[in-house]
């Protein structure tokens, strides 16, 4: 395999986010239906079990899969198991009903499953609002066509969401409690009523595989990634398999991988020289784990389930994407870290074939919109990309790349110009470590929107060479003395420096370029910064807020910490400000603000005062912003310059 450079490897099972998948979606015939209302039926307190069926009536659930998706984005995507564009989901409708509902909203990374326009998904309660260890996780549910909500369950105090899924018609829940040493399995079944918006339990019928699972680590069986509807409950690898297969921690150096089959009985397939290991899945013949004696000294090994036998399937440090059907998944990345150039590969654990599904070359001005950039969602594997300047989904068939047209949005850069960028580098004379880099955008307006445009690129051009200028990619000897050790922690060593073009708007008579860019030089993060340009189209002249402002600074100062004051008094997040008070927000805000350094981003019908972390509140609570009308700031209905 060829050499992969600093991925990240999305196998951790110990911290992964399993969502409900299919391999193939299938509607519940009736012994299936039959079978899951015998469990609800269990459930109900009635010795009359013929009243019982007549009385409850089950609605089977569907697969549906959610392509990936962001907090940002209006709508929600769904196709079916066969990869097929099946409609979309208002975001914010969604959002609507859980606040009317009195329910917090549904962040993309907590939407656990789809199903024909019902959306499952979890929220944390903190038992201690003070003290974020001791938590309940509840799952809801939206029906986004008839506006109903329920909750589906809560897991008991202190257990922790495995897996949810929709399988035979029914939602699958597997949750764990306990430390490496004393660990606990439970899995629940869920159905959905037919007389009304809700839903009953009954339980998985697993106790001697629960049993057997005691202690031990369950492993998923396919790599958790970044949206993924990839992981099966027990229940299900149990149907499909016959078998789950785990890893147990024997001492401080040494575990197992194990093989559980349906009746409870363990078979002992290896023992390990370590003892934490991390798995990118398995299916009914292999099974996938990394294992590192170093950094420097990597492996991804396959086992034969039947067997027993290991073999190294690469001794690069390779970014697994997925593990499916006894083939990997990975990405080869661009080095540079501006960029979102990227190779997709597939490599066949038993024949050692690789091939390469898909290049994109890097896209200036897309770089933030091409984030997620792939998904294995059910049994396809979709890919983002651009066409002209409209971002969207290609499902990758055999043939190549199927373009899922109705998920398209406009990229604003590249609807009303160009980005081009540039970058510097410095590598280690020793080992060629990459230790400096600097990623660079400027933006490039068509002529179409102004006769000024030559003298607005003009602008951006000096700009961006005279920030590419100040830049000094010269090296110390003591950058580089050390070559066993940014070797090994390179990301850590990497002095880097990115500058992006997000979005491009004209509103009225003008241009305005939202630019954002992250400093990074050792430690746990880097230091975000972000800025509007705005030039004036009639004339090509860039144009700052105090062209816009007839106001005073202490009438800005006013205005702006007033804002603050009504975000601070609505914020359910204690921590999100310095200050303990409402009047401490204003007084904080007060200070910061004024005409000459404001940092605004004009925007259709109002504007975005925005404060960097650390100006009013710590680093973990980003950006801390808020919206202010051009009523309220100009006393006009418009962006207009005064």
């Amino acid at each position: 395999m060829k050499n992969k450079l600093f991925g990240i490897v999305l196998v951790a099972v110990m911290s992964v986010q399993l969502v409900g998948c299919s391999n193939a979606k299938k509607e519940p015939e009736s012994s299936a239906i039959a079978s899951s209302n015998a469990s609800v039926l269990a459930a109900e307190d009635d010795s009359n079990e013929e009243d019982i069926k007549k009385k409850v009536e089950i609605t089977p659930l569907v697969n549906e899969y959610l392509l990936p998706h962001e907090d940002s984005e209006e709508y929600l995507y769904v196709v079916d198991e066969n990869g097929e564009y099946v409609g979309k989901y208002s975001y914010q409708e969604m959002d609507d009903i859980a606040e009317e509902n009195g329910h917090p909203i549904p962040w993309y990374s907590n939407i656990l499953a789809e199903s024909e326009g019902i959306f499952f998904y979890k929220d944390s309660e903190y038992l201690d609002p003070d003290d974020h260890g001791d938590v309940v996780e509840h799952i809801w549910a939206i029906d986004m066509n008839t506006k109903e909500f329920t909750e589906v369950t809560s897991l008991e105090r202190r257990y922790d969401l495995k897996n949810f899924e929709i399988y035979d018609g029914n939602i699958y829940i597997t949750s764990s409690l306990g430390s490496l040493d004393d660990y606990h399995y439970a899995e629940d079944i869920f159905s959905l009523r037919a007389d009304d918006f809700s839903f009953t339990e009954s339980e998985a019928s697993i106790g001697e595989v629960l049993e057997a699972l005691e202690n031990c680590r369950l492993i998923a069986n396919k790599g958790w990634m970044y949206g993924e509807n990839g992981t099966y409950s027990i229940s299900r690898a149990l149907d499909e398999y016959g078998f789950v297969v785990a890893f147990k921690a024997i001492d401080d150096w040494n575990s197992q991988i194990l093989k559980i089959k349906s009746d409870g009985s363990t078979q002992v397939l290896a023992d390990i020289d370590e003892p934490q290991l991390m798995f990118a899945g398995f299916d009914s013949k292999y099974a996938l784990f990394h294992e590192y004696p170093t950094i420097l000294d990597q492996y991804y090994k396959c086992i034969d389930l039947e067997t027993g036998e290991i073999k190294v399937v690469s001794e690069d440090y390779i970014s697994i994407v997925n593990y499916k059907d006894g083939k990997i998944y990975y990405r080869d990345y661009d080095e540079a870290p501006g960029s979102n150039e990227f190779t997709l590969y597939e490599y066949d654990c038993a024949t050692g074939d690789e091939i390469a599904l898909f290049t994109r070359d890097n896209i200036p001005g897309a770089g933030t919109y091409l984030e997620r950039e792939y998904g294995l969602v059910g049994d396809n594997m979709f890919i983002e990309d651009v066409d002209g300047y409209v971002r969207k989904w290609y499902r990758l068939d055999e043939d190549g790349v199927v373009a899922l047209d109705e998920t398209g949005i406009e990229i604003s850069t590249m609807k009303y110009g160009t980005v081009l960028c540039n970058y510097l580098s410095a590598r280690c004379p020793r080992c060629d470590t990459l230790l400096r880099y600097n990623y660079d955008e400027y933006f490039q307006l068509s002529d179409e929107w102004s006769e000024y445009a030559n003298v607005i690129n003009a602008d951006l051009k000096e700009k961006h060479e005279t920030h590419m200028g100040a830049i000094s990619m010269e090296l110390n000897e003591s950058d580089y003395e050390d070559c066993a050790t940014h070797k090994e922690y390179s990301s850590s060593w990497q002095e880097t420096q990115d500058y992006y073009v997000k979005n491009a708007d004209v509103i009225e008579d003008y241009l305005a370029i939202d630019c954002s860019g992250v400093w990074y030089g050792g430690g746990a993060h880097g230091l975000p910064w972000k800025e509007q340009l705005v030039y004036d189209l009639t004339t090509g002249e860039e144009l700052h807020f105090k062209d816009f402002f007839s106001g005073t600074d202490e009438d800005l100062k006013k205005i702006v910490a007033e804002k603050v004051k009504e975000d601070f008094e609505s914020c359910d997040d204690s921590s999100k400000y310095f200050a303990s008070d409402a009047n401490g927000a204003y007084d904080a805000a007060y200070e910061c603000v004024s005409i000459e350094d404001a940092n605004v981003f004009f925007k259709e019908k109002a504007l975005i005062y925005s404060f960097a972390p650390y100006e009013i509140g710590p680093y973990s609570s980003g950006y801390i912003e808020v919206e202010i009308s051009y009523k309220e700031m100009f006393g006009t209905d418009k962006m207009s310059r005064k």
